[in-house]
């Protein structure tokens, strides 16, 4: 399998082929035949209705025969239905960029691999705060990707959710109260998404993760019993970003005038304010056991 898309570089698109199984060889798409006359209509009614010979002769329900004074009749491969899951739906964002497109599986047949034709990105339409992306493979021998709210079926394979990379967007973008959701997101941001998510997958997960904040940030990582003692003496000051993960979940912290904490869920998309202790207290439940602090 190459590189889901063309703008990543060979390595990547190798490493991510290890990373994820070719969903072309799970056996999705039907592998069934079924007779059909020459003119693809029924039998050939041309010939005398009072001649039984000439009649199709039905010998079984897997097979039809036609009489000796006809051309036998050509196996056609069966298509497998279209899925039904997932959306065609084509929409704008706030700034006017087309941002979902119909899917390949409904928008031309699928080719005699049973595969899709390559596609841009698909967006499904009502996505929740943190969708999943998704990656099927084409009849071009690369990957299609998916942005949806749950598996869509048909072959489509989970690579991760945005978490990670909501996080530490939201750190880097203001941290506003009112949170994040991906799908207000521009769509420029939301293809830099899809593509870091898929650079992660070839670079070591969470490492990649905490990387990435570390790197937007200009901050540095910090253990977990430092950051949690820090905090429960309130010893972070106003205006410090904090990002938090483990190989579940990623959400983020701002350090706010009054010296409480604004913490952003990716997962909600909301946020909510705390104590230093009651943060503190947080972050052990989560089970992070990845800080940047910046």
């Amino acid at each position: 399998m190459t590189s889901p898309n063309p703008s990543l570089n060979t390595q990547q698109g190798d490493a991510y082929a290890n990373q994820f199984p070719n969903p072309a060889q799970t056996g999705n798409v039907a592998d069934t035949t079924q007779t059909a006359p020459p003119n693809g209509n029924g039998p050939n009614t041309a010939q005398s209705e009072s001649s039984n010979e000439d009649l199709y002769n039905t010998t079984s329900a897997a097979q039809t025969q036609v009489s000796n004074d006809s051309q036998g009749l050509p196996q056609v491969a069966e298509i497998a239905p279209p899925p039904t899951h997932g959306s065609n739906f084509q929409g704008e964002s706030p700034d006017g960029v087309i941002i979902a497109v119909p899917t390949p599986e409904t928008a031309q047949p699928l080719p005699a691999n049973g595969l899709p034709a390559p596609a841009p990105i698909l967006f499904d339409a009502n996505l929740p705060a943190n969708p999943v992306l998704y990656f099927h493979a084409n009849s071009a021998g690369g990957t299609n990707l998916r942005v949806a709210a749950a598996n869509p079926g048909g072959g489509w394979a989970r690579v991760e959710q945005f978490c990670a990379y909501l996080a530490t967007y939201w750190l880097t973008n203001g941290a506003s109260s009112g949170g994040l959701w991906f799908a207000t997101l521009s769509a420029a941001a939301q293809q830099v998404a899809v593509h870091t998510l898929i650079a992660w997958g070839s670079a070591g997960g969470l490492a990649a993760q905490q990387n990435h904040a570390r790197q937007q940030l200009g901050g540095q990582t910090i253990a977990s019993h430092q950051v949690q003692q820090t905090a429960c003496q309130d010893g972070y000051t106003q205006g410090t970003r904090i990002w938090f993960g483990s190989n579940q979940h990623a959400q983020a912290a701002v350090v706010l005038a009054n010296g409480r904490y604004c913490v952003y869920d990716p997962n909600t998309g909301n946020t909510q304010e705390m104590s230093g202790s009651q943060f503190a207290q947080y972050v052990q439940r989560a089970g992070a056991n990845a800080f940047v602090i910046g």
